[in-house]
C-alpha cells in the first residue's frame, strides 16, 4: 500500500472489493468441482412490516365525516392460522419495532404461534388525524376517542384473523388505554396487560416531585 498515493476511504473500499472477487472466484471453484454453485441461504424474511388503517377523526360526530390513516406495525414470522393476536398499545410517542420484535411478549408469541401487533395512538408519531396539533385540533386528543380508535380497530383484526382472541399489552399511558379498551368492548377483547400503568388518577401525587439519588 502507498499511502502517499491512496486514502484510508479508497483503501477500504479496495479491501471490500477484493475480498468481493475472491469469494465469487471461490464460488466459481466450487462450482467447476461440482457441477452446481454454491448459493448463499436465503434472506431471513423481514421483521415486521407497517400497515395503515382508516379512522374517523371524530367517533361520536354525526356530522363530521373526516378521516386519517393510523399506522400500525405487523409481526407475522411466528404467526400459525388461528394463534393470538397480541396488540402492543401505543401511549404518549410513536411505535417502534423493537415493541413487537423482543421481549416477553414477543417470547410468548412466538411459543403460542400468535402474530404481534403495535397501534400507534392518535397525534403521535405518524399517525396525524389533523394538520397540526394546535389548541383548537387537540379536542379529538381525548381518552375516549382513542379508546374508540382501539375498539374499532380489534373489530377489523377480529375479522382479518378468524376471530382470533386479542390481547392487549401496553405501558403506562399505552396500559391505561388497552385497560379502558378491555372493560369497554370485552365482545372483542379478550384479555389486557398492563405495566407501570397509573390507573388510580391522584389530585396531588407527590411522589413525582422528590429527589431520587
Amino acid at each position: 500500500r502507498d499511502m502517499g498515493s491512496i486514502n484510508d476511504t479508497d483503501y477500504v473500499v479496495l479491501q471490500q472489493t477484493k475480498l468481493r472477487i475472491q469469494v465469487a472466484i471461490n464460488e466459481w471453484i466450487e462450482y467447476a468441482r461440482y457441477g452446481e454453485p454454491v448459493l448463499p441461504p436465503p434472506p431471513p424474511p423481514p421483521a415486521y412490516s407497517t400497515r395503515w388503517f382508516n379512522l374517523p377523526v371524530d367517533h361520536f360526530s354525526t356530522t363530521d365525516r373526516r378521516t386519517f390513516d393510523n399506522r400500525y406495525l405487523v409481526n407475522e414470522n411466528h404467526y400459525r392460522e388461528n394463534g393470538p393476536i397480541f396488540v402492543y398499545i401505543g401511549g404518549y410517542r410513536d411505535v417502534e419495532p423493537t415493541f413487537i420484535t423482543s421481549g416477553n411478549v414477543f417470547d410468548v408469541a412466538r411459543s403460542q404461534g400468535g402474530v404481534l401487533i403495535a397501534l400507534e395512538s392518535r397525534f403521535f408519531g405518524r399517525s396525524r388525524p389533523t394538520p397540526d396539533a394546535s389548541f383548537d385540533n387537540l379536542q379529538w386528543l381525548t381518552v375516549h376517542q382513542v379508546v374508540a380508535d382501539i375498539g374499532r380497530f380489534a373489530n377489523f383484526l377480529k375479522r382479518q384473523y378468524h376471530e382470533a382472541p386479542i390481547i392487549l399489552d401496553g405501558r403506562s399511558n399505552g396500559g391505561n388505554l388497552a385497560v379502558w379498551a378491555r372493560q369497554k368492548y370485552p365482545n372483542v377483547i379478550d384479555g389486557a396487560f398492563a405495566s407501570s400503568a397509573p390507573l388510580n388518577a391522584i389530585l396531588e401525587d407527590v411522589d413525582y416531585f422528590p429527589n431520587v439519588y
